[in-house]
């Protein structure tokens, strides 16, 4: 049976070397900009920035390869298509339902890890992600995701299809697993959350007084009258 499942990940699991040099590099880009932001306390623009700085440090490391990567696929009028919907879903879901920063972060850089084991080639995945997973450490603890926060999902949709370049048909499966592996994070960070906050309000919830236990007899003064 071990083999089987040995077998079967094959396809899926990279063969590649980790690109030590890209880690370090995304790593090392990621600290300045919380460190930058933290100094600014502009805590708040952390995905755009984390955005930016991913795709330029991207391109500066494999120029021209973001163009390819849309270039390389059969239909790549669809592959904007479905980012830009699944940022659209996800903007409409931090409009409607209270989702943490923080825990919207770690959804994305779990997406990216998702990415990252099913796209043959890792560089994208490595310096997208090691950006946001190093500027996760100044994002505010308990600060809510606005809808313009969505704009984060764009660092695994990249790390996907730069990834997938030589290889268009594991776009799809890793975009997936991706959503499907985000959307689980996230609700598991949400009821952890909900659930915490609960004990925490029963913990200090105040002690009922049982009936009949108050004196009858009151020691508010009496009421005085005029002369």
């Amino acid at each position: 049976m071990g083999s089987a499942l040995l077998a079967a990940s094959a396809g899926f699991i990279p063969d590649g070397p980790l690109h030590p040099e890209d880690a370090i590099r995304a790593l090392g880009v990621g600290l300045a900009v919380g460190v930058a932001l933290a100094a600014l306390d502009w805590r708040r623009g952390l995905p755009a920035v984390v955005l930016a700085a991913g795709v330029s440090l991207q391109e500066y490391r494999y120029p021209e390869l973001l163009i390819d990567g849309f270039r390389d696929r059969p239909l790549p009028s669809n592959v904007l298509i479905g980012i830009a919907g699944a940022v659209g879903v996800l903007a409409v879901l931090l409009w409607l339902v209270r989702i943490a920063l923080a825990d919207l972060m770690v959804a994305a850089a779990v997406a990216v890890a998702v990415v990252w084991a099913i796209v043959p080639d890792t560089e994208s995945a490595v310096l997208l992600g090691g950006v946001l997973i190093a500027a996760m450490a100044f994002t505010p603890p308990t600060g809510r995701a606005h809808y313009g926060d969505a704009i984060v999902l764009l660092v695994p949709a990249i790390a996907a299809v730069l990834g997938s370049v030589g290889r268009p048909e594991r776009l799809e499966p890793a975009s997936k697993a991706a959503i499907a592996a985000g959307l689980g994070v996230l609700l598991a960070l949400g009821v952890g959350r909900r659930l915490v906050t609960m004990q925490r309000q029963r913990a200090g919830r105040p002690t009922t007084v049982q009936p009949g236990s108050t004196s009858s007899t009151t020691t508010a003064p009496a009421p005085t009258t005029a002369p």
